[in-house]
């Protein structure tokens, strides 16, 4: 489905979905988190159509924020709030570790939500428009500097080689 954001230029879908992505990853207040969370599934609804994203959040996202939020109180044992001892680690789960947990399973279940959006919003066109002469120049100068890092490094390589890459000698 298109709507008018999807006919705007690709910088500015692009940018508007890092900035919302960035924001919902990096400020995990909850009343961000509730208003990104509304926001997320209705934009996602008006893209995916109520019954695909219904689907989605029952049977994927939401087992998932419970994995999430059982488990983070296994590892992480920060916290001063015992809600009960496990013998065989010799660790306490705190209620801190399970608040936190929630909150990561909900950053998660909205990052989803938000990526549902990006997909239908940023096609592979406009990805390619945006990025599509970025890889040549990068991947070859990496390329070349890792050749070089190793083969001035290793000497057997120094004789083999030369004095190194010289793509990266002209760079």
């Amino acid at each position: 489905m298109t709507d008018a954001f999807s006919r705007c230029h690709p910088i500015l879908n692009f940018f508007y979905f890092a900035v919302v992505l960035g924001f919902t990853m990096f400020i995990q207040h909850p009343v961000f988190l509730a208003v990104s969370f509304v926001a997320a599934t209705a934009y996602s609804m008006w893209l995916n159509g109520v019954g695909k994203v219904l689907k989605i959040n029952f049977l994927l996202t939401i087992p998932s924020l419970l994995i999430v939020a059982l488990l983070n109180p296994m590892f992480n044992h920060y916290g001063v709030t015992p809600l009960l001892y496990i013998e065989s680690s010799g660790n306490w789960v705190t209620l801190e570790a399970l608040v936190y947990g929630i909150v990561l399973g909900c950053v998660l279940f909205i990052m989803i939500l938000w990526f549902s959006c990006y997909n239908q919003i940023m096609t592979s066109d406009k990805f390619i428009y945006l990025f599509g002469n970025v890889p040549d120049a990068v991947h070859g100068t990496s390329v070349c500097a890792a050749f070089y890092c190793t083969a001035e490094s290793n000497p057997q390589w120094t004789e083999m080689c030369g004095n190194g890459c010289e793509q990266w000698k002209m760079v």
